[in-house]
């Protein structure tokens, strides 16, 4: 019996081994103040992300290649009269679709960077 007790000890302390040997870097690359509801994510081709917030109808992009702190994140917009903001999705390189409260707000990030007239409200409704 403390012969199979060792022998699964031994097995245990090979998989743990193995799996800290294996086991990514993680590490924080932005936190949100307390209340901060991010919804979706998307990935800019620059390897920035682009986070609508929830909480505050805002779309923010972070840069992960910045330690963890306030400038490794910088507001592209915030949705004026909106609640919230849904969603994000990519519709082609660097131009974006974003859901804020009932409209669709397309976001071209190919030419300039957080410049608020690069934006329009589609307030029709969507037919899927």
């Amino acid at each position: 019996m403390a012969n199979l007790l060792g022998s699964i000890l031994l097995l245990l302390t090979f998989i743990y081994t193995l799996c800290l040997a294996h086991s990514p870097n993680l590490r924080e690359i932005h936190r949100s103040p307390n209340g901060t509801w991010v919804e979706n994510i998307a990935v800019r081709p620059d390897g920035n992300l682009l986070v609508a917030v929830l909480s505050t109808a805002e779309l923010w992009e972070i840069d992960p290649s910045i330690p963890s702190g306030p400038s490794s994140a910088n507001l592209v917009h915030h949705f004026d009269g909106a609640e919230d903001a849904d969603g994000i999705t990519e519709l082609s390189p660097d131009i974006y679709a974003v859901i804020a409260s009932n409209s669709v707000w397309t976001v071209d990030l190919k030419h300039h960077r957080n410049a608020p007239s690069q934006f329009s409200s589609q307030n029709s409704p969507l037919t899927i």
